[in-house]
C-alpha cells in the first residue's frame, strides 16, 4: 500500500493519465471536426463513424478516476482528517468510479442511462469535496474554540 500512495508512484499516473486523455480529447476534436465538415454526407455513412462525444466522455473519466486516486492516495500516506475508517468517504469515492465505468460502459446500448451515470458520477465527485470542506471545517472550529477557551 506505501507504493499505491507514494508521490513518485502519484506522479507517473498523473502524467500517464492526463496525456491518455488529452490524446481522447483531440481524437474527439478531430472526430467533430471530421464529422461537420462531411455534413453533407448521407445519414448512414455518419451513422456508421464513431461518437466525437464518447471519447471526450472517456477523457473526462480518466481524469475524474485519476482526481479519485489522488484522494485516496493522500488519505492512505497522510490519515488526514480521520478519513481514513470514514464510509461515507469511501462511499461516495467507490460510487464515483463505478458511475463513470458504467457510464462508459452503456455508452452505446443505452445513451439514457450513460448521461445518467456520468452526471452522477460528477455529482459525487462535487460531492466529496464539499463533504470533506464541511468536515475539515467542523475539526477546525472544535479545535479553534478549544484554543479560545484555554487562552485565558
Amino acid at each position: 500500500m506505501k507504493w499505491f500512495g507514494s508521490g513518485g508512484t502519484a506522479c507517473i499516473i498523473t502524467i500517464c493519465a492526463v496525456v491518455t486523455s488529452a490524446g481522447f480529447l483531440v481524437k474527439s476534436i478531430l472526430l467533430a471536426n471530421a464529422q461537420s465538415a462531411s455534413s453533407s454526407s448521407s445519414s448512414e455513412q455518419s451513422s456508421s463513424a464513431p461518437d466525437p462525444n464518447f471519447f471526450g466522455n472517456v477523457s473526462q473519466s480518466i481524469l475524474s478516476i485519476l482526481s479519485i486516486y489522488l484522494l485516496i492516495a493522500t488519505t492512505i500516506q497522510t490519515q488526514s482528517v480521520y478519513l481514513y475508517y470514514r464510509s461515507w468517504f469511501w462511499l461516495w469515492l467507490c460510487a464515483s468510479v463505478l458511475f463513470s465505468v458504467l457510464g462508459l460502459s452503456l455508452y452505446y446500448p443505452i445513451p439514457m442511462a450513460s448521461t445518467i451515470l456520468l452526471w452522477a458520477a460528477a455529482f459525487a465527485q462535487v460531492v466529496i469535496p464539499l463533504l470533506l470542506v464541511i468536515k475539515i471545517g467542523a475539526v477546525e472550529a472544535k479545535n479553534w474554540d478549544d484554543v479560545e477557551r484555554h487562552r485565558y
